[in-house]
């Protein structure tokens, strides 16, 4: 068999209801992620499944309903590495019992027994990482085993918007790319469960640096209607206005112009659909408190004034799909 896919999605919603578990049981549990499942008594089994290969690193996102999950076999020198978005939950091994709780994580042992228990909808985060590749950037991984990792640490939640980030992209990434955002993953992970003094050196100038930048193009696709200054993303994210500057300037732009480019792309996207709305209140909404710049600054983009994208729909008789 050659190497998988580098980016797979399934839901249990395309199986029959009658035969949904077995089905599901043979095609992934046990399959592809090695471990057995038995889903609570009295629920319907639900499962949203992505599967993204990098350059070694398998991430796998999971919304399912409450279930009972074991791995006693097929057992691997991975570290399973989970990430809790929502649902509560209780994690086993190693005689260590730890409620999951949403914003934390856990790192597990492929190497030995465990188990999970969801008690309601959970949606999860789970990386297989090798041992060989984790295990020299981290200090003593095995203590971290089946210990709860909490929420507050500002290197988990680095690595969970990064993540989610990365699985939320419906591109699959050549690979060259896999290998780049397999490298910050696990500098961020490192960095999570206590990084050697080299990876903390190469994560600093690695992963952390793109997820930061990840986390502040968030903020600012979040925040595009509100006044968006660089001290106010420094104290939002606890690092220096210089700093900022840097990670745009490493991608050959400015804060200015990054922000000024998604506010016009939201615009733009704005005009195109169709409604009674006025220029001036899109321009607004866009986050331009000036109707003369915003026109001026759309015509150099786009080669057109928003008049003319307004011309073109009626033209057409409708907006964007």
């Amino acid at each position: 068999m050659g190497p998988p896919p580098p980016l797979l999605r399934f839901s249990s919603d395309q199986l029959d209801e009658r035969d949904r578990v077995e089905a599901w049981r043979e095609k992934y549990a046990e399959s592809v992620l090695h471990i057995e499942l038995e889903p609570k008594r009295d629920t319907i089994f639900r499962s949203d499944l992505t599967i993204r290969s990098l350059a070694d690193l398998d991430v796998f996102t999971d919304f399912s309903s409450p279930s009972l999950f074991r791995r006693t076999r097929d057992f691997s020198d991975d570290f399973v590495f989970v990430l809790h978005l929502s649902g509560h939950g209780t994690i086993n091994q190693r005689n260590r019992s730890e409620l999951l709780r949403p914003g934390e994580a856990t790192l597990a042992s492929g190497a030995e027994a465990s188990w999970v228990s969801t008690h309601e909808n959970m949606h999860c985060v789970v990386m297989l990482m090798p041992a060989a590749m984790l295990a020299p950037m981290v200090v003593d991984p095995y203590d971290a085993v089946a210990r709860r990792i909490p929420a507050n640490l500002e290197a988990l939640r680095l690595l969970t918007g990064y993540v989610q980030a990365v699985q939320k992209s419906e591109s699959v990434f050549p690979a060259q790319m896999r290998q780049v955002v397999s490298n910050q993953i696990y500098d961020l992970a490192a960095m999570t469960l206590g990084a050697s003094r080299d990876a903390q050196e190469q994560a600093q100038r690695r992963g952390i640096r793109a997820a930061r930048l990840r986390a502040l193009k968030d903020d600012i696709a979040v925040n595009l209607a509100a006044g968006i200054s660089v001290d106010a993303l420094a104290a939002r994210h606890r690092i220096s206005p210089r700093y900022i500057r840097s990670l745009f300037a490493s991608e050959e732009t400015s804060l200015t112009d990054f922000i000024l480019a998604r506010r016009l792309e939201l615009a733009y996207r704005l005009l195109s659909l169709a409604g009674e709305r006025s220029i001036s209140s899109i321009a607004f909404a866009a986050g331009f408190a000036d109707l003369t710049h915003f026109n001026h600054a759309f015509r150099r983009r786009y080669h057109m004034t928003p008049s003319d994208v307004r011309a073109g729909l009626r033209a057409t008789g409708g907006g964007t799909p």
